[in-house]
């Protein structure tokens, strides 16, 4: 399914993090976030604080702009199975490395390691769609986007695994 999150989530002081992604695996997306994701304002006085401690992770989710929720979603594609476990411990053997979707030829691929890639699914007309703003989402945000692996009946619980990623082109 191809689905969002609040960008902020992912950045310091977001809910996602190293400790509850399971298998999976993060970037820092701050180098690719567009300059118009950011607000002009300048930092709380906390966060200069914790700059002077030598945190160089503070809290810059605070300085993404609030506004259109549509330009400060992430775009992602998630995986759900009853065996998300041995799923998710399977993408992570073989190196996840992207997810695209081509509407032209309707078909959600994952690219693993340096030049191997996977048909996960053929979509059908409304998955088409999706497919196409999953790829626009991508674009403005310079190819960051997220795969996540969980169990269909585990929506609220952290997941088997989560992997943020850029495409590179």
């Amino acid at each position: 399914a191809f689905v969002t999150l609040p960008l902020a989530e992912v950045l310091p002081g977001g809910m996602i993090t190293d400790l509850n992604i399971g298998c999976g695996k993060l970037i820092d997306p701050r180098p690719w976030i567009p300059e118009e994701y950011y607000d002009a304002t300048p930092q709380a006085e906390d966060d200069d604080a914790r700059r002077e401690a030598g945190d160089d992770r503070a809290a810059d989710s605070a300085n993404v702009v609030a506004g259109d929720a549509d330009a400060f979603m992430l775009p992602g594609v998630a995986l759900l199975s009853r065996r998300a476990d041995p799923l998710a411990m399977s993408l992570a053997s073989i190196e996840l490395a992207g997810a695209r979707a081509d509407a032209s030829t309707r078909q959600l691929v994952l690219d693993v390691g340096l030049d191997d890639s996977y048909l996960l699914a053929r979509l059908d007309d409304l998955q088409r769609q999706e497919a196409a703003a999953f790829e626009k989402a991508k674009k403005a945000l310079n190819g960051l986007h997220f795969v996540v692996v969980q169990k269909p009946q585990d929506v609220e619980v952290e997941p088997a695994a989560f992997w943020l990623l850029r495409d590179i082109e």
